[in-house]
């Protein structure tokens, strides 16, 4: 913990928002910063249970949390975001997309009418 800078990366296990937010609670598994936020730890945990089944509500939530992160405590400093773009043809088929952007399997792809 004797450093002035980190580079970490994480890639989601799991599409949500929840995936990210909680490397940070305090004395999370993931979380290599040492921050500790009582406030931030509350968002979270309202966010994966009360707030569980109100969508509109637990983004709110996380929001806070986010802001609370990197805008007040300055915690991290995002700096990118990974993302590509595939094109495909309209008559290939049966090809798995991972939202989580993982990869492409073409296992099972076909070509359709032929």
């Amino acid at each position: 913990m004797e450093y002035e800078l980190q580079n970490y990366v994480w890639l989601p296990d799991y599409l949500d928002a929840n995936t990210f937010m909680n490397l940070w609670v305090t004395d999370g598994a993931n979380n290599k910063t040492g921050y500790a936020s009582e406030e931030y730890d509350q968002l979270i945990e309202r966010a994966n249970n009360e707030l569980s089944q109100k969508p509109v509500e637990r983004f709110k939530a996380f929001l806070k949390a986010e802001k609370l992160l990197i805008k007040e405590d300055a915690v991290i400093a995002p700096i990118y975001q990974k993302g590509s773009a595939k094109l495909q043809k309209p008559y290939v088929k049966g090809t798995y997309r991972n939202p989580m952007g993982s990869g492409y399997i073409y296992k099972y792809s076909f070509i359709e009418g032929k």
